[in-house]
């Protein structure tokens, strides 16, 4: 390959790798309740798997709306830098989260802050030229839930079953979002789980199925 076609390779990944690491950021948008920023970041036939949630990006939309006008909680995530793997016109990225949650439980009901450390599992694609995410999995790690005045104890009010097939690694996240209201979902993956690995290998096989040799991200 010549030296000008080299660096023109190099620069399209780079620019590329720069798009997708923005597209992971913008998920902030859901923390500032700004929907049409977050729809714009992944694709209309994109879908989530996370904890509370499975389904299309326009459900996770009209859920996570419902959230955000109910008042029962304050959301935030701190989201870390994507590492970035780019072929052709697809991409994988993991990046490191913390979800920190607010909400006003138990009996007595007092505000408690659960925190909870997780990656975000994306594919993204590029269709005419414009890089979204197409597909996103939450993979969790562990979690905790404190009450926000000293000396006070966190009192669920959900029965003890409940929470039955609940992985620890999000079970504070899980008892929170149903003392919300929110049906739990089956187990979501967790950190070095079977599922994880297999979550792995199918999005290796979906990244190695475009034209040509599998290309590492670059930094930038």
């Amino acid at each position: 390959m010549k030296f000008e076609d080299r660096m023109q390779e190099n620069l399209s990944l780079a620019l590329a790798e720069r798009d997708i690491q923005a597209l992971v950021a913008k998920f902030a948008y859901r923390d500032q309740e700004k929907w049409d920023q977050l729809a714009d970041t992944f694709w209309p036939d994109a879908t989530l798997d996370i904890s509370w949630f499975s389904g299309t990006i326009g459900e996770f939309l009209a859920e996570s709306r419902k959230l955000a006008t109910s008042g029962k909680m304050l959301l935030k995530h701190l989201i870390g830098n994507p590492r970035v793997q780019i072929s052709h016109d697809r991409a994988l990225s993991e990046t490191d989260l913390v979800i920190m949650l607010r909400v006003t439980i138990g009996d007595p009901a007092i505000p408690v802050d659960v925190t909870s450390w997780a990656r975000f599992f994306d594919r993204h694609e590029c269709r005419n030229g414009q890089w979204r995410i197409s597909q996103r999995t939450a993979i969790y790690e562990k979690d905790r839930a404190d009450p926000v005045a000293a000396g006070t104890a966190v009192r669920w009010t959900l029965a003890p079953q409940a929470m039955n097939g609940v992985p620890h690694e999000y079970r504070h996240l899980a008892s929170a979002m149903m003392e919300l209201g929110r049906k739990q979902m089956p187990p979501a993956i967790v950190n070095g789980s079977a599922e994880q690995m297999r979550l792995e290998q199918d999005a290796e096989r979906w990244l190695a199925e475009t034209v040509g040799t599998l290309r590492p991200s670059i930094s930038v």
